[in-house]
C-alpha cells in the first residue's frame, strides 16, 4: 500500500484498511482531489480514491452482483476512514455497473 501523505486531514486505522483491502484483493487504494490540497473542507468534501485490485481478483469478491461488488468496496473504505468516499477502479474509469 501507498504511505499516507504527509498531512492528510483524516484519521484511520492502517491495520483496518490493511483488512479491508485483503478482504477485497485491494492492492493499492491511493487518495486525490480535494482531500490533498488546501481546499479539502470537512464538511463538504468527500474522499476520492482511486483503486488498483491485484491481477488475479475475483471480480466479484463473494458479492450478489456487480453492483453490490462496486458498493461493497466502496461502503467497506467509507466505514475505514468515516467519510463518504467516492472509489474509481484505475483498469476501469468508466463505471462497468452504471449506464453513462
Amino acid at each position: 500500500m501507498a504511505p499516507v501523505p504527509e498531512g492528510f486531514p483524516i484519521q484511520y486505522d492502517p491495520g483496518e484498511l490493511a483488512a479491508v483491502c485483503e478482504r477485497h484483493q485491494i492492492r493499492c487504494p491511493e487518495a486525490f482531489g480535494s482531500v490533498l490540497r488546501d481546499d479539502f473542507d470537512e464538511e463538504t468534501s468527500d474522499l476520492d480514491l482511486l483503486v488498483l485490485y491485484h491481477k488475479d481478483r475475483d471480480s466479484m469478491a463473494g458479492a450478489k452482483s456487480g453492483f453490490d461488488a462496486f458498493f461493497g468496496v466502496r461502503n467497506a473504505l467509507a466505514e475505514v476512514f468515516g467519510w463518504d468516499v467516492d472509489s474509481i477502479d484505475v483498469n476501469f474509469p468508466h463505471n462497468p455497473y452504471f449506464i453513462t
